[in-house]
């Protein structure tokens, strides 16, 4: 046992310049020191992606994250808007094709109620950079697999779906000092929220052609379970929508 976790486990036999990693819904594993950042280092471990250490205790705390839904209503617009053919809007998803679109708009802001923060370090550090891309809409970068939305129908059918890439987490509404205020070095404090503005290029679903009528967006956060969470529960969210008529 000599990662002293009291069990029988790969970690057991990592080498010298190697830490354990160990994540709430998988295998423990061994991890190069090269690739472990600094924040991450606890220890002899090395945490989880999206967490960091507590130097008190050389623990790992992880984040909660969740969806605060009471923005959603107050921001909820419809809107026609005309996509060029080499917009930034087709090139992220935001949109299904070019041209005059309707597009459903709303605020989007992920609270993080957790003990730990939510930490991503260095986008630009090679091991972590295939998870985010420069985000062309909204000139920054942004995490990949942090969100999907998807509109269904009274049916329960899904009528529009998408995967939210132009996200840039960092600490805004909250208490406390802000810690996180870098695209470049993301994170989400505890106690804090981060909202994507329904103002801004890309925000929103792609419902043109939609019938109106009464339909439920469904919103999941991390739901490739990428980041290491303390609960992984409330990262599903309904919200019932009412597309009027155009």
């Amino acid at each position: 046992d000599a990662n002293g976790f009291g069990d029988a486990c790969v970690c057991d036999g990592c080498l010298a310049e190697e830490l354990c990693q160990e994540h709430p819904l998988e295998l423990a594993r061994c991890i190069s020191t090269d690739i472990c950042q600094e924040f991450e280092t606890c220890g002899d471990q090395c945490c989880p992606f999206g967490s960091g250490c507590d130097t008190t205790s050389d623990t790992c705390v992880l984040p909660d994250l969740t969806i605060g839904t009471g923005v959603i209503a107050p921001s909820l617009t419809f809107e026609e808007v005309d996509i060029a053919v080499d917009g930034c809007e087709v090139f992220m998803g935001c949109v299904t094709a070019p041209g005059l679109r309707r597009m459903m708009k709303l605020d989007i802001r992920v609270r993080n109620p957790g003990v730990g923060a939510l930490v991503f370090g260095d986008i630009q550090q090679p091991e972590i950079i295939g998870n985010f891309v420069f985000d062309e809409c909204i000139q920054s970068g942004a995490f990949t697999e942090l969100l999907t939305m998807t509109l269904k129908d009274a049916g329960n059918v899904p009528r529009a779906t998408r995967d939210y890439h132009g996200l840039c987490v960092l600490d805004g509404l909250g208490t406390g000092t802000q810690v996180f205020d870098d695209c470049l070095f993301m994170g989400l404090s505890p106690g804090f929220s981060s909202t994507l503005a329904a103002d801004q290029p890309c925000a929103g679903l792609d419902v043109t052609g939609l019938a109106a009528g009464e339909y439920t967006l469904e919103m999941h956060l991390n739901p490739d379970e990428t980041i290491a969470e303390s609960n992984y529960d409330n990262n599903v969210v309904t919200v019932p929508i009412t597309i009027p008529e155009p």
